[in-house]
């Protein structure tokens, strides 16, 4: 992740409910099925283990297109996530 990245998300600050709870534990819930360690997906994709960590523990905010390649690499659709953490 940029370093521009990284500071922009520093200046919206932290917003942590619920919600962002249940969908990082989905998150991390998948990598672990998929039998991934943080270091194994980080290689996947190009960050680093410590980027996987403070992602899983809500210190980096997931964009949408961001989102889109962490669900590709664990091998699962963005919408089955998604309808599993907000599902009715």
């Amino acid at each position: 992740m940029c370093r521009l990245k990284k500071h922009r998300l520093a200046m919206l600050g932290t917003r942590y409910s619920e919600e962002d709870a249940a969908f990082l534990s989905a998150l991390r819930a998948k990598r672990l099925e998929a039998g991934l360690s943080q270091a194994a997906l980080a290689k996947k994709l190009g960050v680093t283990q410590s980027t996987i960590s403070k992602m899983e523990r809500g210190e980096l905010r997931l964009d949408v297109i961001e989102f889109v390649h962490v669900c590709a690499a664990l091998s699962v659709a963005p919408t089955q996530l998604l309808e599993e953490v907000f599902g009715d």
